[in-house]
């Protein structure tokens, strides 16, 4: 746990401030009428991906390619199981119902029609949004953002953290796309960097005009800390990404040895939206692909069962 002191140890005030403002809303909800007068789960549900930023003074940052929309399909549909979800989830990404509405302005074009002096959309956008409403007036969902590893990592150990009263009726699923590398505040520079640093004098004057050299630190692994001190009674629910299909579910079953999470979600990167695979604690593989559902509420539809029979 030494690892764990370290990185929760090494960021400055302002993190203080963004987490203080969560767990108001944190708190809230969870102190609602409608968490405390039912036994259905209550889900964490993480998406989109992290940013590692390169400076103090945010310009410049490392990212990847995650857009949340699996992380949003999935919450709509522990939504429609009647489950109670945090949706914790990268600003700007997808949003559970919100993955219906166009991405760019002019599209509404094509979304809506004119019907008079009145414009209607046969219900496209309308019905997303009142579901999305509906489930937010009836606490049914709470959605929190982050933006940078950092966040994102303090973010979930405060959330597991304030779940633990609910014990073996919390799951933890874990869509986010993770930074593996970041800069640790402290060797972060306060401002932005300049387009022309140079870095080393023994650099010869070609090599010092054309490149900088980052250093990058592996971002901590939560996955052990999440099962072992965070949230123990929680159902925790891990993914594993690959672009090698021959390595992932080798991969997906280490995962388990090694951090004792209760589901690997094994996809690889081409079919990702087509096929997983469910790998558990017991070595059980279930191939799932979509059929007349959606990836996601395949997913959630065998995560549910899992979860159920453990008890």
């Amino acid at each position: 746990m030494e690892e764990e002191g370290l990185f929760f140890n090494s960021c400055g005030n302002w993190i203080k401030n963004y987490l203080q403002q969560q767990q108001i809303q944190l708190d809230t909800f969870l102190k609602s009428e409608a968490i405390l007068s039912s036994e259905k789960p209550i889900v964490v549900v993480t998406s989109g991906g992290t940013i590692a930023p390169l400076e103090k003074r945010l310009v410049r940052y490392i990212d990847n390619f995650s857009t949340g929309n699996r992380g949003a399909g999935a919450a709509e549909s522990f939504l429609e199981h009647h489950c109670h979800v945090i949706f914790l989830y990268r600003e700007g990404s997808c949003c559970p119902y919100g993955r219906f509405f166009p991405k760019h302005c002019l599209e509404i074009l094509h979304t809506y029609s004119l019907d008079g002096d009145h414009l209607s959309d046969n219900g496209k956008l309308i019905v997303p949004f009142q579901k999305l409403a509906k489930a937010t007036e009836q606490s049914r969902i709470l959605l929190l953002t982050f933006q940078t590893v950092t966040e994102y990592l303090y973010a979930l150990r405060q959330i597991a953290l304030s779940l633990n009263p609910f014990g073996k009726r919390v799951i933890i699923f874990l869509a986010a796309a993770v930074s593996d590398f970041y800069i640790p505040e402290s060797e972060l520079p306060e401002h932005k960097i300049s387009s022309t640093i140079s870095q080393s004098h023994e650099e010869d004057e070609q090599s010092s005009q054309s490149s900088f050299l980052l250093r990058l630190y592996h971002v901590p692994k939560c996955l052990g800390w999440l099962k072992s001190k965070w949230a123990p009674q929680a159902y925790v629910v891990a993914f594993k990404l690959e672009t090698d299909a021959n390595v992932l579910l080798e991969k997906a079953k280490h995962t388990i040895d090694k951090y004792g999470v209760d589901v690997v979600v094994a996809n690889e990167l081409t079919s990702r939206y087509e096929h997983v695979q469910l790998v558990n604690q017991q070595q059980q593989v279930i191939d799932r692909y979509s059929n007349d559902k959606t990836i996601e509420q395949v997913i959630v539809q065998n995560i549910l069962d899992m979860h159920q029979r453990k008890g």
